[in-house]
């Protein structure tokens, strides 16, 4: 052992520097052994929700980055769908395993008449994530509140959740989503989310204007209304009717503008007071649009979407912007004149696209574009009736 220490090492040295090396020994057995049976403890409870029938799916997120470590439990790592035929008492062993798993999870309840209430997530800490989906039969979502981790909530197709008072008791949701359910009348219960990220709202509200967005200074997605179709399928979802956007200013961050269920009779503010990070507008049927002024000179926008919008007649502030995916100006009817593409071909990426179905641009002119761009993607009336 001579080569291990210093000739003149005393006893009480060596026994000092054995028991240390074993201590250390231990202490590593130890933290492995740890890791090991917490990690075949996790995979048996993962394997019990994901057991018999198909109700249950189990998703693993993938980590940012490898770790011999857990992941921040503000990360969630599992991903539970609870589908339709799952009863109570099966659903509440679902809520009991999650908050045994080392780690956050989203849980997404689809469709699942036995869920007429929420007791079964009373107090729940493991729930990061949690979407509802075709809950026709709940009505009160005011449990939410015992769970001090949740940050993303998304409520879709629940007609019978009227009252969104609860809201005001989760100040630290980062995502929310609120989709064909009862009228959302009191926009206010919102303001308390000083941390929210995204925001989406696709059912009837009484906003008349955007000024609530004060309440966000992080807000980096703002979606009013989509594509989708009102619950009656004969109508489409009106969100808002608003009369002033301006509203927009104070979210300095925001990358996504989506405001398609909206009936608009406002401008968008100025270039100045607008978020320099935008890179996806998408405005439609908004009758007060005339022209593009409010877009950044210099910034590149992924998308554009100005659809429907019937008294937009000029668009040559596109001359000092970028476009790399989509141009949309379908049912444009009063814009008849798209020289600013024609004489600025670095507007249009290549393998962009470009909609003008329903506008009055005269066919030489798209001829013109199709020359200088003939790898954009150009849907015309034309086209149509070729």
């Amino acid at each position: 052992m001579s080569f291990l220490r210093p000739a003149n090492w005393s006893i009480q040295s060596q026994r000092f520097f054995v028991g240390t090396c074993f201590a250390l020994f231990l202490t590593a057995v130890g933290l492995f052994g740890w890791k090991y049976w917490e990690k075949t403890k996790t995979q048996s409870l993962l394997n019990e929700l994901s057991r018999g029938d198909s109700l249950l799916i189990v998703y693993q997120r993938r980590p940012k980055f490898l770790s011999l470590f857990n992941e921040s439990p503000e990360r969630p790592a599992y991903e539970v769908h609870v589908n339709s035929s799952l009863t109570i008492e099966p659903l509440l062993r679902v809520v009991e395993i999650v908050e045994q798993l080392p780690a956050t999870v989203n849980l997404v309840i689809n469709d699942c008449p036995a869920l007429t209430s929420l007791d079964v997530l009373r107090g729940a800490e493991n729930i990061y994530g949690l979407r509802f989906i075709g809950q026709k039969e709940l009505t009160d979502l005011s449990v939410l509140a015992t769970c001090p981790n949740l940050r993303s909530l998304a409520v879709y197709g629940c007609p019978n959740v009227t009252d969104w008072e609860f809201l005001r008791t989760l100040p630290d949701l980062e995502e929310q989503t609120i989709a064909h359910c009862g009228e959302l009348q009191d926009i206010e219960v919102l303001a308390g989310f000083s941390k929210l990220k995204e925001l989406y709202i696709h059912t009837p509200t009484n906003v008349s204007n955007l000024d609530f967005l004060a309440h966000y200074p992080d807000l980096q997605r703002l979606e009013l209304g989509s594509d989708r179709i009102a619950s009656d399928k004969t109508s489409p979802l009106v969100v808002a009717k608003l009369d002033n956007i301006n509203g927009l200013t104070h979210c300095k961050q925001l990358t996504i503008i989506i405001m398609n269920a909206c009936e608009m009779n406002a401008a968008p503010p100025s270039v100045p007071s607008l978020a320099a990070e935008c890179v996806y507008w998408s405005m439609r049927n908004n009758t007060a649009l005339t022209d593009v002024t409010f877009l950044i000179p210099g910034h590149r926008y992924i998308r554009l979407d100005f659809s429907g919008c019937t008294n937009l007649d000029d668009i040559s502030s596109l001359k000092n912007c970028n476009v790399s995916e989509t141009l949309n100006l379908r049912g444009a009817t009063e814009l008849s004149d798209i020289s600013v593409l024609i004489n600025n071909p670095a507007v249009l990426y290549d393998h962009a696209s470009l909609h003008l179905e329903g506008t009055g641009v005269p066919r030489e002119q798209i001829d013109a574009l199709r020359e200088i761009h003939p790898t954009v993607t150009i849907h015309s009336d034309y086209d149509a009736a070729e």
